[in-house]
């Protein structure tokens, strides 16, 4: 995987120095706002030309002290142009089952050659919690890794805030606490039929439903949480919804897919029946 995502995290620098991550996904360069502002002359380098972010002005800027209170939003975001990636944004829910990777990508001074060569790291984390806009990992931070994306597989399900290097926990900010800001425009449909369910409080019987109607595998999921399926209940719950699901793009059935299976996944990772 390491040839999909290396490409598409740029160090933020400051003069010599890493001072943060950034990352392109879904046409935009997205790194965290505290990185911005507390080095208002860092840049990144997109080939041979250097862009200054502060020459940029940034499609949405978020405060960023979740000290003083999580519910602020951490990221920066701007558009450059329209930049291919193969990382995009995600609203999945991260769970304690599952892996996900910290991805950086730092410079560093070889003597021997007197040149700067780029180093791509990766480190597994585990959610272990979460408060207001944030969940929090165990995982080994790098420095000046705020701003780094927090994968899963090709999906940027996180944005690194910051963390103690030492004690190996981190702070990231969920993608839905920004993905949906009014100035923010997400080149994908999928992205609006999300909010329209969120928006709507979908419940798990009609995450449940959904799954079952587009003949997604359900034999992972725990027996107990299908077994007050019924055809009428499957045809009331589609014809509640906004939309009918048949008639939907594969990508916005895919969405609606990813959306519904971490609703499940959250009530079996909760132990809840």
């Amino acid at each position: 995987m390491k040839y999909l995502i290396e490409p598409y995290i740029y160090p933020i620098m400051d003069g010599d120095e890493t001072v943060g991550q950034g990352f392109a996904s879904d046409g935009y360069f997205i790194t965290a706002a505290h990185v911005v502002r507390d080095y208002p002359m860092c840049f990144i380098n997109l080939g041979k030309l250097k862009v200054l972010l502060s020459s940029i002005k940034p499609l949405y800027i978020g405060k960023g002290d979740i000290d003083k209170d999580p519910n602020q939003t951490d990221v920066a975001i701007y558009k450059l142009g329209d930049r291919d990636s193969s990382l995009h944004l995600s609203i999945k829910a991260p769970l304690s089952t599952e892996t996900y990777k910290s991805c950086c990508v730092h410079t560093k001074f070889d003597s021997s050659t007197n040149e700067y060569h780029k180093v791509y790291t990766e480190r597994d984390a585990t959610v272990i919690g979460e408060e207001g806009n944030y969940f929090y990992c165990r995982c080994r931070r790098f420095p000046s890794s705020s701003g780094s994306p927090l994968l899963w597989g090709n999906q940027v399900v996180g944005i690194m805030h910051g963390g103690d290097p030492d004690d190996e926990l981190c702070a990231f900010l969920k993608i839905e606490s920004f993905i949906f800001n009014t100035d923010i425009q997400v080149p994908y449909d999928k992205i609006g039929l999300a909010k329209e369910l969120l928006d709507g409080e979908i419940e798990l019987m009609t995450a449940k439903y959904i799954l079952y109607a587009l003949h997604y595998d359900l034999g992972y999921i725990n027996a107990a949480l299908l077994e007050d399926m019924t055809e009428t209940g499957l045809n009331m719950c589609l014809d509640s919804l906004p939309f009918n699901i048949y008639e939907l793009k594969e990508y916005e059935k895919e969405a609606l897919i990813e959306y519904c299976q971490s609703l499940v996944l959250k009530v079996i990772d909760n132990g809840e029946d």
